[in-house]
């Protein structure tokens, strides 16, 4: 790409650097600049071309395997996986093959050890999720013993993190 903007004769200081300084820092007037700028010079838009189209495919193609991980899972992206197969795994049957493993690929192009390592990484994080929900029941169950309420006005800082080594332990 450096060739390319040499041979055009361009500059090779970060355009968006320019632009940022021309807008007295202002990162919404640069913007509006370097578009400006952008579509004036068709030697810039030239050699920046393929990174914008990857750029571009990068953004649509994880978010149509996120959207696919909502369809399939049938519940918002972080929600537990035992409520996903609960609500929503039951309407997609027909569609396990598509079923996106840890990491994005689709069940049915993966091999056995991709498998395998996507299953080790949800037990991983069945696993830090489990010393999570240990850890909130005793704040919990300690909170209740001081008189219940809001956790901030019954415990303190080092309550909770003594409870977080005793549920780590």
């Amino acid at each position: 790409m450096l060739a390319i903007a040499e041979k055009a004769k361009i500059e090779t200081v970060p355009l968006e650097r320019i632009a940022l300084d021309d807008a007295g820092g202002d990162p919404q007037a640069a913007v509006e600049m370097l578009t400006d700028r952008i579509l004036a010079e068709p030697e810039i838009v030239q050699s920046h071309l393929r990174d914008w189209a990857k750029a571009w495919a990068h953004a649509k193609v994880h978010s149509l395997l996120a959207n696919q991980r909502k369809r399939i899972l049938g519940t918002a992206t972080g929600t537990g996986f035992a409520k996903a197969l609960a609500a929503g795994m039951e309407a997609e049957m027909g569609r396990w093959m598509d079923m996106p493993l840890y990491g994005g690929k689709l069940m049915k192009n993966a091999t056995p050890d991709e498998v395998r390592e996507s299953a080790a990484s949800y037990q991983a994080i069945a696993d830090h999720n489990a010393g999570e929900a240990r850890w909130q029941r005793k704040v919990a169950d300690a909170a209740d013993a001081k008189g219940g309420g809001i956790i901030g006005k019954v415990l303190n800082e080092k309550t909770l993190a003594a409870l977080r080594s005793e549920a780590d332990a």
